[in-house]
């Protein structure tokens, strides 16, 4: 609530950006924000939704091929396959790429490729 309220003080204008169906979500909602669910193509998520601790082995995801297959996923067909192995339910506005994964540019310029062709 601190950030969307924050946000509201500044410019209620702006759009909210944070994990879909997370608390940003509801706050974004019950402030009266535009909000955009962001999708994530380099994490894996676990069954809640959410996304795994860094702490985990594998949390970060390094395969150029699946993060493509997550993303023609989540864009696809709203779904993307969590850490164990399940598939979950996610509707998302942007797909984020972390600045801090040693691929990022990489990533970010495959998957530009990717959306480019797609139109």
């Amino acid at each position: 609530l601190a950030i969307a309220n924050a946000i509201k003080c500044f410019n209620p204008e702006l759009y909210l950006v944070g994990l879909y169906n997370s608390q940003l979500t509801k706050a974004a909602q019950d402030m009266g924000l535009k909000f955009l669910a962001e999708g994530f193509a380099d994490r894996h998520y676990d069954k809640n939704g959410k996304l795994v601790s860094r702490s985990i082995d594998g949390s970060v995801i390094h395969d150029l091929r699946e993060i493509k297959h997550r993303v023609e996923s989540i864009i696809d067909h709203g779904i993307v396959k969590t850490m164990e192995g399940d598939t979950i339910e996610i509707k998302v506005d942007t797909i984020c790429v972390h600045g801090d994964n040693e691929n990022a540019l990489n990533i970010t310029k495959e998957l530009n490729r990717l959306l480019k062709q797609r139109r």
